[in-house]
C-alpha cells in the first residue's frame, strides 16, 4: 500500500534511521544519494552502522552519521522523549525510518514524531516474499512518497588516502557472517596458489570474526605467502582494497565494499539469493552456487541446513576471475 506524505514547505534537516550490517548499509547508499539530490539544501543525518556510514559520509552522500546503538537513540525506546533526544532531533523536519519489520518501523516513527520531528515516513527495509527485487532498488522505490523516482544514482566510493598494493594483487575474503556462506578454505587456498603461480601477490582479509576462516586457508596454502589484512578499521581496509587489481570473496559486507570501490570483484553466492543481495559496482561477476532447496520457506533467505558452496569448484571461480579481468582489458583497449 502506497503511503501519502505531506511535506513541510521547507526542510532544514532530515534524519534517517537505517540499522543493519555493513552490506545492508552499503546497499542503502544509492537511495541515500537520491535523498540528498532530492533535498540538496537539507542537512541529512543517518543513524545505523557507524563504520559503514563513515564511508558514505566521506563520499558526501550525507552530512553526518551516528550509531544506532548510541545512548541518545536508546532514548527513543523509553516512555517519553528526553531533553537530550529532543535536542538531537531539533534540526530535523523530516524523518525516514527503515526497519526490517513494519511494526517496528511504525513504533520507531511514533517515537521520532513525539520527539519533535513533524513528518516521519516509516518503511520496511526488505522486499516481500516473491518480490525478487534487488535490495538497493527496493530501498530507492520505497522513497517514492518523497517524490524520489528511479533510476538510482550510481555510487562508487573513492578513498582519498592509503597505501599502495604491489602490482597484480588479488585480495581474497574467506570470511562471512555464517558458516554456510563460506566457500571451503581448501579451495580458497588452491585459488591463492594458482594466482601465485602466475605471478600475482595474494592478500587475505581478516576481520574480528574471520580469524578461524583465514587461519584455515593459510594452513592449506602450499606456495603462496599471503599478506593478512588484519587490525584495520573499515575505512583503512577500504583504502587497501581500492588499490587491488582483483577481489574474490564470499557473500559478505566486505565483498559489497570491494564492489562499490570499483575493484574487479568476483562474489561467491550460495545459499542466499543474489537477486536480492548481489553486490553493486561497475566491475562485478557473481557466481551463484544455487539457492533452491525444499527446506527453505522464504526465497529471500538461505536454508540453514544447506551448504551449496560445497558444489562450487576452484576451476569455476578461476575461470570467472580470468574472464572478468579479460573483459576489463578489452574495455580498456
Amino acid at each position: 500500500m502506497k503511503q501519502e506524505v505531506t511535506l513541510p514547505e521547507s526542510i532544514r534537516g532530515i534524519v534517517v534511521f537505517r540499522p543493519g550490517a555493513i552490506g545492508d548499509t552499503l546497499l542503502s547508499f544509492p537511495a541515500l544519494s537520491a535523498l540528498r539530490q532530492r533535498f540538496p539544501a537539507a542537512r541529512v543525518r543517518v543513524i545505523g552502522n557507524r563504520p559503514a556510514l563513515a564511508l558514505g559520509q566521506a563520499a558526501g552522500l550525507f552530512d553526518a552519521s551516528d550509531a544506532f546503538g548510541a545512548d541518545w537513540v536508546a532514548d527513543l525506546f523509553g516512555d517519553r522523549p528526553t531533553d537530550t533526544l529532543r535536542a538531537r532531533l531539533a534540526d530535523s523536519d523530516l524523518g525516514v525510518i527503515w526497519m526490517h519489520d513494519r511494526v517496528a518501523a511504525i513504533e520507531l516513527a511514533r517515537a521520532v514524531r513525539s520527539a519533535g520531528v513533524g513528518t516521519v515516513l516509516p518503511l520496511v527495509s526488505f522486499p516481500e516474499t516473491g518480490c525478487r527485487q534487488h535490495l538497493a532498488d527496493f530501498l530507492l522505490d520505497s522513497l517514492a512518497p518523497l517524490g524520489i523516482v528511479p533510476p538510482a544514482p550510481s555510487v562508487v566510493l573513492s578513498p582519498s588516502t592509503g597505501e599502495t598494493s604491489p602490482p597484480r594483487t588479488v585480495v581474497l575474503h574467506p570470511g562471512a557472517g555464517a558458516q554456510r556462506k563460506r566457500w571451503p578454505a581448501e579451495r580458497f587456498a588452491s585459488l591463492a596458489d594458482r594466482f601465485v603461480d602466475r605471478g600475482w601477490s595474494v592478500a587475505l582479509t581478516s576481520g574480528p570474526a574471520d580469524e578461524a576462516a583465514v587461519g584455515a586457508v593459510r594452513d592449506q596454502i602450499h606456495r603462496a605467502s599471503p599478506r593478512v589484512l588484519a587490525g584495520l578499521n573499515l575505512s583503512q581496509l577500504a583504502d587497501v582494497l581500492a588499490r587491488a587489481q582483483l577481489f574474490v570473496g564470499n557473500d559478505s559486507g566486505i565483498t559489497h565494499l570491494a564492489a562499490m570501490l570499483g575493484v574487479p570483484t568476483v562474489a561467491l553466492f550460495g545459499p542466499f539469493d543474489p537477486v536480492y543481495w548481489a553486490p553493486r559496482g561497475p566491475r562485478v561477476s557473481v557466481i551463484d552456487a544455487g539457492t533452491e532447496c525444499a527446506h527453505r520457506a522464504d526465497p529471500r533467505e538461505g536454508c540453514r541446513g544447506c551448504e551449496r558452496l560445497l558444489a562450487l569448484a576452484v576451476e569455476t571461480v578461476w575461470e570467472a576471475a580470468n574472464a572478468l579481468l579479460e573483459s576489463i582489458a578489452i574495455d580498456q583497449r
